[in-house]
């Protein structure tokens, strides 16, 4: 149990809908805190998809993820109490229905995305022996995979360089596998999990992530 971490007015959320049609998929929407009611109550946003207002009704349950800068990311499940609009703003009226737990990575959020990546290996002396460069296929708070013209042992401990903006974002991270893509065999596809990553860097993937959502949403893409 996590005290004092409720999100607060203009907080981005991820909504887990846990009751799909298709239990072997959670589909996980994008949302904001319109208002805070009470200490358990919010107003979140009613999530759009593919430009239209996906229907969440009374009485569903779902659950909230959401960051909490300098501390990590958090979820509680909740159920839709109420539906209405404030303004122009549609919104789904929420009750906290369990105590608010720390996220792990692997629940965070995977965006397919593009971004230019520099995976620098060194030797035991930390000295950088190669540079491979790649670009993302997607990428996450907790990870990323990349396609690559040239494998990198499974196992290997990495500098991770992101480019997004005028500053990269330095991970350390490790290959958890990599194999022959599938659609250009010329290429491979290594999967990286993240090994040690600063809190700061770890905000930035995770608004960038949100901020392209935002955009793609708007232009009716997802």
């Amino acid at each position: 149990m996590i005290n004092n971490q409720m999100p607060e007015v203009g907080t981005k959320l991820e909504i887990e809908l846990l009751e799909t049609l298709n239990i072997n998929k959670k589909e996980r929407l994008i949302s904001q805190v319109i208002d805070t009611i009470s200490e358990n109550c919010l107003l979140v946003g009613i999530p759009i998809s593919k430009g239209t207002i996906r229907p969440i009704s009374i009485r569903d349950e779902i659950k909230l993820i959401y960051t909490k800068k300098g501390t990590g990311f958090y979820g509680f499940k909740a159920r839709v109490i109420d539906r209405g609009n404030k303004g122009n703003i549609p919104y789904l009226k929420v009750i906290k229905t369990s105590e608010i737990d720390k996220i792990q990575r692997r629940d965070y959020y995977r965006l397919d995305m593009v971004l230019n990546v520099e995976m620098h290996i060194n030797n035991d002396k930390g000295d950088v022996v190669k540079v491979v460069e790649g670009l993302s296929k997607d990428i996450s708070g907790g990870g990323i995979r990349v396609l690559c013209k040239e494998p990198v042992q499974k196992g290997t401990i990495i500098e991770l360089f992101i480019k997004n903006g005028d500053k990269p974002i330095k991970v350390i991270a490790k290959v958890l596998r990599c194999n022959l893509y599938e659609e250009i065999y010329s290429q491979y596809e290594v999967g990286l999990a993240y090994k040690d990553i600063s809190i700061n860097n770890r905000e930035r993937i995770v608004k960038f992530i949100f901020d392209a959502q935002r955009k793609m949403r708007k232009k009716g893409l997802i």
